[in-house]
């Protein structure tokens, strides 16, 4: 893949620039609509979200799960864990590009990072604030005809803990009554796919297989529908979605086989890891805060690195879009970024992921 040339956005001295992939990403997460993530939601409410694809082998289970977690998530800047292969590039056209400041579009690159079986029933922080997408998810962490073993006690434990991790689980199984009980109550939305290459029309036609996939969607919380539309109360399904896959193939790859594996872990240990994450939770308000503006600090850590400690709005806005510009000088600091008045621009702070502290 080619390098894209990238626009200058230089402050007043310094001759560094910014990389043209944080405004392409940028642009894409303002111009591709999520499928299942509610914005409107809280923190919490909006990333705890799970979701378990089921239907026949072949019927587009695993590529739905690609294509939800690189939209929903990947977009988002969420980072995925998977243990399939999922990565695909998105191409920004020119004319896009320009709405947005820059002189050329280009491509970026998204791609999930590899799941830890034991760091995740561990509950490993890293893992907090992500997505989790698991291929056959009954062969490696629940099964319903291994309830008391103890990968199936203690997925039922993370699963439970994904709410305050601030993460969403997307997972496939061929059946739902494949899985654990627990992880079944706990699922917000099943989606049974089908590829409707398999129709009687299509099969007179020879439609190739793995290019319309349709979705029957049963909402089992009240996330998408709201409580009086969950399914155990209408007895219904949503209306039915297609899934148009032929762009997103080849971006996902299932052949990797599933280990079985035995895992333990000691009641001591993850007692002790869940008291510090309860220790160490932040306020809503505080939360709030972060999730809004969290996308921002990678862009802020690549202009420190790069020298640059000042921003005039004109080239804040065509970074991040002239109303965020403006909101961000009624919210101070936030996140390495402050409005100075007397300046009248930004001045790019100092921050600190880790520690969680600003210095400006």
């Amino acid at each position: 893949m080619m390098e894209a040339q990238t626009q200058e956005v230089r402050s007043p001295g310094n001759d560094n620039q910014l990389t043209k992939e944080d405004v392409l990403k940028l642009i894409i997460a303002r111009e591709i609509k999520p499928i299942f993530l509610r914005p409107h939601l809280d923190a919490e409410q909006l990333w705890a979200f799970l979701a378990g694809f089921i239907g026949d082998r072949g019927a587009g289970k695993s590529a739905s799960c690609a294509v939800v977690s690189i939209i929903d998530h990947m977009v988002s800047k969420r980072k995925v864990f998977s243990n399939m292969k999922i990565s695909c590039d998105i191409q920004v056209d020119d004319d896009t590009a320009r709405s947005y400041g820059l002189n050329s579009g280009g491509l970026t690159h998204y791609k999930a990072l590899p799941l830890d079986k034991d760091a995740l029933l561990n509950l490993d922080e890293r893992y907090e604030r992500a997505c989790l997408v698991i291929e056959e998810i009954n062969v490696e962490y629940s099964n319903v005809r291994r309830a008391m073993t103890n990968t199936n006690v203690d997925f039922n434990q993370v699963a439970q803990q994904l709410r305050h991790f601030e993460t969403s689980l997307l997972y496939n199984v061929i059946d739902e009554m494949f899985i654990d009980p627990q992880l079944r109550s706990l699922t917000d939305v099943f989606v049974k796919s089908y590829d409707t290459a398999f129709d009687a029309d299509s099969l007179d036609a020879q439609k190739p297989r793995g290019i319309d996939f349709r979705w029957d969607i049963y909402p089992m919380s009240g996330y998408l529908r709201g409580n009086q539309g969950k399914f155990n109360v209408t007895k219904k399904t949503m209306p039915p979605v297609y899934l148009h896959f032929a762009p997103w193939r080849g971006s996902y790859d299932t052949m990797q086989k599933q280990r079985k594996g035995i895992y333990s872990i000691s009641t001591k240990d993850k007692n002790r890891k869940l008291m510090a994450k309860f220790e160490t939770e932040s306020s809503p308000e505080v939360t709030g805060h972060f999730e809004k503006w969290d996308w921002l600090v990678d862009m802020i850590k690549n202009w420190k690195s790069q020298g640059i400690n000042f921003m005039k709005p004109g080239q804040m806005a065509n970074i991040i879009g002239r109303p965020l510009d403006k909101e961000l000088r009624k919210v101070l600091p936030v996140w390495g970024v402050i409005w100075d008045a007397n300046l009248q621009g930004y001045i790019i702070s100092d921050y600190e992921l880790e520690a969680e502290t600003v210095t400006t």
